[in-house]
């Protein structure tokens, strides 16, 4: 199943919604482990990785800057 995500929409939620959205995918992730590879310890390094980002918000990168650099390093 297709479901478009528009940028303008979720840019519209607070930080702290973004991070509960994310919260909730990876929470399907666990939840479907016979569907998908994710190990035990790939859903615990994601959800450090996911403490981490709320407890610093500031050390990360926008979306765009993340992908000016994903682009610049396939040029």
């Amino acid at each position: 199943m297709n479901v478009p995500i528009e940028k303008a929409a979720l840019l519209k939620l607070s930080v702290e919604e973004r991070y509960q959205l994310i919260q909730l995918i990876l929470e399907t992730f666990k939840e479907q482990q016979d569907e998908n590879p994710l190990s035990d310890a790939d859903y615990s390094e994601l959800m450090r990785r996911l403490d981490d980002a709320r407890a610093n918000p500031d050390d990360g990168m926008s979306i765009d800057e993340f992908a000016n650099l994903v682009r610049s390093r396939r040029a």
